[in-house]
């Protein structure tokens, strides 16, 4: 986020950046998880496996 004071942006247009990068993340994340646990179910594999010590 340096780039953008560098390039002359106001703090309103810094904060908007920061915040719709946020908002991606969160949602792709949460895409990601679905899909990730979409393409498990057909292998039986177990999205939470303890490893006995």
């Amino acid at each position: 986020m340096p780039i953008l004071f560098l390039v002359g942006a106001f703090w309103h247009q810094f904060m908007s950046a920061v915040s719709s990068n946020i908002v991606f993340s969160i949602l792709m994340c949460s895409v990601y998880g679905y899909v990730l646990t979409y393409c498990l179910q057909p292998f039986k594999v177990s999205l939470y496996h303890q490893v006995k010590a």
